[in-house]
């Protein structure tokens, strides 16, 4: 608390002899070292620094597009997956359509396949 009330003492001594030098008011420095303190902030206005908001706003732009391609992605598989019980139904159609006519096959005679081939190459 006393280096607190030190460390003003000191800041009041200096504004007094600096109005003295300047020939100003405590007051008017005080307004200036606050107008000062207030306009050199680390906090930014768009006025302030437009190349930054220029850079965050293609950066934006670039993460939007990035997300347009995994939305295409995600679609793509979507479908893919969609299709894919269509897929199996017709192979497993295609599988019992040969797996009948292997049975088929199986069951001919010697004689059958003679009459098949005869009949077939007159």
């Amino acid at each position: 608390m006393v280096a607190h009330l030190l460390t003003l003492l000191k800041i009041s001594t200096k504004a007094v002899e600096v109005s003295i030098q300047q020939g100003k008011k405590q007051a008017e420095l005080v307004r200036k070292a606050i107008d000062y303190t207030c306009h050199t902030s680390l906090h930014t206005t768009e006025s302030d620094n437009p190349q930054s908001i220029e850079i965050l706003q293609e950066q934006v732009a670039d993460q939007n597009q990035r997300i347009n391609v995994k939305n295409e992605q995600i679609e793509r598989l979507q479908s893919a997956l969609d299709q894919s019980p269509q897929l199996q139904a017709l192979a497993e159609n295609r599988y019992r359509a040969e797996h009948q006519q292997l049975a088929e096959i199986k069951g001919r005679s010697l004689l059958q396949w003679l009459k098949v081939v005869l009949v077939a190459n007159p």
